[in-house]
């Protein structure tokens, strides 16, 4: 079986398998053997990282039920009647599927990190039972030809010995004849344990290479399952109300905690957090003050300059929009900042170097070394600071893109370890690394990059993809145009996958 399939509830790939392409690369050195069984594809080092992906999800949706389980404590306080009932249940029916989705990303970590395990043992079987057919195959015939030759010589010998006059002659010949029928009766023992040893490695291989479909059949039907139980929440149109006096002692209290944030994106990153926001309100937090803080920061916002596509304001309600599950609304929802600000709501980064970038709707951190962090679809990626790509060389679909991969290798060998690059991983080129003088240096390889082997796609969904100017990594100078891709299974068609020698 060369495929898990597709598995989603709302779209492709999501326990990080896309498609129905084999997860991983496809190995040029497996597949159908002579002897009737294949060696299964795919590289087991690849499930275990979406293995521990999904384990990574699972355990973010467990943190997002324990936020979502305080902040109801917390904006329950001083509730009552329909807006009670409306907001418990929606906040219930949250933590219900947020429980259900982390179920489903844990029991898919565990399917694929048995299925890796699977696939590691099935490889190295039937790879060795094809080593051992060879071998036995080989011995085999051999055996079977001396056995052919040594029978032909005694029958030879035994005519001659029929056919001599001399007595003396026709013993010579008779015991030559002997010899060479032993010897025919010899191999053809050896032939016969050939094939023994032959047979047993051929059913070893066979055996194996059924489990292993077998395993994979059921990896397949757990993971659907697993998809399955997945579950998705409506939003609030609007959001629930909320039947709350305000006194002045709210709006004392409102003020100071807004002074205490020191800044719009602290307070807004404090919604979120309900210790946070007790810790603010010095721990004598009350419902009216927590709806006086979220005026108070509106009424900051207000006065802040607008800017194309949306401004601050929509930025921050964005963000208290989605930090509050749904609990607070203001801003222009259609604008991009507001879409920004919801997304970084849902991204755990460090509250003090937290920026809103609703024109990118991504989350940003501060410079790091002439460097910017920036978040794709829940990944990290680097960019440096001022950073200009061509508007001709932004990704587009049908463009042609390569990846330079490979193991480390010195002198000696390989060398062993585990840490190195692979072919699904998130840079490309659209570039191709022979027209580089030195391919290493403006690609930017690291020394985890062994540059043995050049992957060949095509893009197929070009949303997310970031282009930059290749950063310096591990003496290599950089600067060569590249791509980093979100979701390099779902987004790039593999054309061709070729050994470069020597390695870049």
């Amino acid at each position: 079986m060369s495929a898990l399939g597709t598995f989603s509830a709302s779209g492709p790939g999501v326990f990080g398998l896309g498609g129905s392409a084999p997860t991983g690369a496809v190995d040029p050195f497996g597949g159908q053997t002579p002897y009737g069984f294949s060696i299964p594809q795919g590289d087991s080092g690849e499930l275990q990282l979406a293995s521990r992906s999904c384990a990574d999800r699972a355990m973010g949706l467990d943190s997002q039920v324990m936020y979502v389980t305080n902040g109801a404590r917390t904006a329950l306080g001083g509730w009552r009647g329909q807006a009670e009932a409306a907001f418990l249940d929606y906040s219930g029916t949250l933590v219900r599927a947020l429980h259900a989705n982390s179920d489903a990303f844990a029991r898919a970590s565990q399917v694929l990190s048995s299925f890796a395990g699977e696939l590691e043992h099935a490889q190295a079987v039937t790879k060795e039972a094809l080593a051992q057919c060879q071998l036995y195959h080989g011995q085999m015939t051999t055996a079977l030809g001396r056995q052919t030759e040594q029978g032909q010589t005694a029958q030879t010998l035994e005519q001659q010995a029929a056919n001599a006059f001399h007595p003396q002659m026709q013993t010579e010949l008779s015991r030559q004849a002997g010899i060479a029928r032993g010897e025919a009766a010899a191999a053809g023992d050896a032939a016969t344990k050939a094939r023994t040893e032959f047979e047993a490695w051929q059913k070893r291989g066979n055996d194996a290479d059924q489990t292993y479909q077998h395993q994979a059949q059921s990896a397949s039907r757990e993971l659907h399952a697993a998809a399955e139980q997945l579950e998705v929440v409506a939003r609030l149109p609007g959001g629930a109300p909320v039947p709350i006096n305000i006194s002045p002692g709210d709006i004392t209290l409102a003020q100071s905690m807004m002074a205490a944030a020191g800044s719009l994106p602290a307070a807004a990153k404090a919604m979120s957090d309900p210790a946070e926001l007790e810790r603010l309100a010095d721990g004598r937090l009350t419902p009216g003050a927590l709806v006086a803080f979220t005026d108070y920061g509106r009424a900051e916002a207000e006065a802040a300059a607008k800017e194309p596509k949306g401004n601050l304001i929509d930025g921050l309600g964005g963000f208290v929009h989605t930090a509050s599950l749904g609990l607070f609304s203001f801003g222009n929802s259609d604008t991009q900042r507001y879409q920004g600000g919801e997304l970084a709501a849902m991204i755990p980064v460090d509250p003090d170097a937290l920026v809103v970038d609703g024109e990118r709707v991504t989350a940003s951190v501060v410079e790091d070394h002439g460097l910017l962090t920036t978040i794709v679809d829940g990944r990290p990626f680097e960019v440096s600071i001022g950073d200009e790509v061509p508007l001709s060389s932004r990704p587009v679909e049908g463009r042609v893109v390569q990846r330079v991969y490979g193991q480390p290798a010195d002198d000696t060998g390989l060398v062993p370890t585990d840490d190195y690059s692979r072919p699904g991983g998130h840079s490309w080129t659209p570039v191709s690394p022979t027209s580089y003088d030195d391919p290493r240096d403006s690609l930017g390889l690291p020394d985890a990059n062994g540059g043995r082997f050049v992957i060949t796609g095509k893009i197929v969904d070009s949303d997310g993809i970031v282009a930059r100017h290749a950063i310096p990594l591990d003496g290599t100078s950089g600067g060569g145009l590249e791509y980093l891709v979100p979701d390099p299974k779902g987004q790039i068609e593999i054309i061709s996958v070729g050994g470069q020698n020597p390695p870049f």
